[in-house]
């Protein structure tokens, strides 16, 4: 009986046991990949860029990244967002003093600038009017040394607002090192038709028997209220994050009729995503677009709105303009889609998905003898806790690392290194649990059934 009780503790001791202690257990870790650096003759600083088998492996937040030495030793790292030194710019406007005006043939006009001794050369030129829904012409010649050259043979400055959001008044010049501009705007008077439409009916009887409908033509000056001159100033030199492209596969297109929207559902490998831009060959469009991403919600798959913009693309005449980029706040998901409001107008084509996001690197003090490895892929690992001071005081002191790279990928039993055992996992396991609890109920029995027969095989007491 003893040794039967003893066999269950033994039993149940190795069952339980490792449950407390696999918190504890080492993280197990998927990939592993040798870091690849040239030329150190001391300790440097070293940055490593991230790439897409990476970002498809690991966790949002990175915590399940490892730099690790030929000893197995941990080696402090940070991970940062790569960045380049960019310079800023301003744009400085002023207005144009004492412009010349001379009246042209066919309801042109003529307006002449001169630039003052404090006047930097223009960059552009902007009319600054009160009016909507015109459309000018505008060429723009340039005097230096008494001799007149065409800067602008032929700009286009309009106002569409009456069929959609779209103004321009802006007129970009070449580089010059003139100081006398003439500005020739043709057609200065519009012949535009008037909202107001005049209808005359002719009724006979109750019946409508003939309509005749007439356009009012309005003729108004294009009045202009100043001329602002502009150009572009350094600002100051800043550190901006590095976007790039990242790809996106599996792309399906489909048209619903019935909710009269376009839905556009594609994958990433987790990259940083910051933006996505439409690639398509329709022509002036302005449509609502949302961007959405896969959720689980109680095991069942929803879209999550993340973001929405106005998309547009416009070709008229001199006209080119396109808004096809949608911002995103920085997602890492792997399943998006993008829907697009069309209403009663036609179909939208979708020929493919760009997207564009952040990128990211881990810097660490290399050194000439050191030979370390990335590993990462974890569903268990915590974030480490290093002492970074010495890395965030030299990246402060702007010192630049010297570049790394991350050689071939590798399955973790087949790089070499030797993995932990995961006993958390297979407690977690529900066949290697069952079994366990099979083995128990067998012994259990087996050591019952044994007492039971001790007690029928002793005698009696005394007076039973």
């Amino acid at each position: 009986m003893i040794a039967n009780q003893w066999i269950i503790c033994v039993v149940v001791g190795t069952v339980i046991m490792p449950a407390f202690g696999a918190a504890d257990e080492p993280a197990v870790f998927r990939f592993t990949r040798p870091i690849e650096v040239d030329g150190l003759s001391q300790e440097e600083l070293v940055a490593v860029p991230l790439d897409s088998d990476v970002y498809a492996a690991t966790r949002d937040g990175f915590p399940d990244l490892r730099i690790v030495g030929a000893d197995d030793r941990l080696i402090p790292f940070l991970i940062r967002r790569v960045s380049e030194t960019r310079t800023h710019k301003v744009q400085k406007s002023w207005t144009a003093t004492d412009p010349a005006l001379q009246p042209l043939e066919n309801n042109g006009m003529e307006i002449r600038i001169t630039l003052k001794s404090q006047d930097p050369s223009p960059l552009g030129l902007r009319f600054v009017t009160p009016l909507q829904n015109f459309e000018q012409q505008v060429r723009v010649f340039a005097t230096a040394d008494g001799t007149e050259s065409t800067l602008v043979e032929e700009a286009l400055i309009f106002d569409y607002s009456k069929f959609m959001d779209v103004r321009r008044t802006e007129v970009i010049l070449p580089a010059t090192t003139a100081r006398e501009f003439r500005i020739v705007i043709d057609s200065l008077t519009s012949e535009q038709e008037s909202q107001l439409l005049v209808m005359t009916r002719s009724m006979t009887g109750g019946d409508e028997s003939s309509r005749t409908e007439e356009t009012a033509i309005q003729r108004r000056p294009f009045r202009i209220d100043r001329i602002e001159l502009w150009t572009e100033e350094a600002d100051q030199s800043h550190q901006a994050d590095v976007i790039q492209a990242w790809p996106v596969t599996d792309l399906k297109v489909t048209q619903d009729a019935e909710q009269q929207q376009t839905v556009a559902e594609f994958t990433s490998r987790r990259e940083s995503l910051t933006g996505l831009r439409i690639v398509t060959s329709s022509r002036n469009f302005s449509r609502h677009a949302t961007v959405q991403v896969a959720t689980e919600v109680d095991d069942d798959m929803e879209w999550l709105d993340v973001a929405s913009s106005t998309i547009s693309q416009f070709q008229l005449r001199n006209l080119q303009e396109e808004h096809l980029t949608i911002s995103l706040p920085e997602t890492r998901d792997d399943r998006l889609r993008l829907v697009i409001k069309n209403g009663d107008s036609p179909e939208l084509a979708i020929d493919a998905v760009e997207a564009i996001g952040h990128r990211y690197e881990v810097v660490f003090l290399g050194a000439p003898d050191l030979h370390c490895r990335l590993m990462y892929g974890s569903q268990s690992a915590n974030a480490p806790s290093h002492d970074t001071v010495a890395l965030k005081t030299a990246l402060a002191e702007n010192m630049t690392p010297i570049a790394g790279a991350l050689g071939p990928q590798l399955e973790l039993q087949d790089s070499g290194v030797v993995k932990a055992p995961d006993l958390k996992t297979l407690l977690n396991n529900p066949i290697f649990l069952g079994a366990i609890v099979g083995v128990l109920v067998i012994l259990l029995g087996w050591g019952l059934y044994q007492a039971s027969r001790r007690i029928e095989g002793m005698p009696p007491e005394d007076g039973a």
